[in-house]
């Protein structure tokens, strides 16, 4: 019986490290878009953009 137990055990275990490493992996693409998205919303504006150089050489 106690090998019942630790087997239940560890397919528990295995079951929760799945779910654990998932749940990592899915804060460091969050992490990475927030980081992404921040930068493009704060990127200096003195920078100049290609809709604005293209604007320019139509002139």
């Amino acid at each position: 019986m106690d090998d019942a137990k630790v087997l239940r055990k560890r397919k528990g275990f295995g079951f929760s490290n799945k779910c654990t490493s998932l749940v990592k992996e899915q804060r460091a693409r969050l992490y990475i878009l927030r980081r992404c998205a921040t930068m493009l919303l704060y990127r200096d504006d003195n920078e100049p953009n290609q809709l604005d150089n293209s604007s320019e050489l139509d002139s």
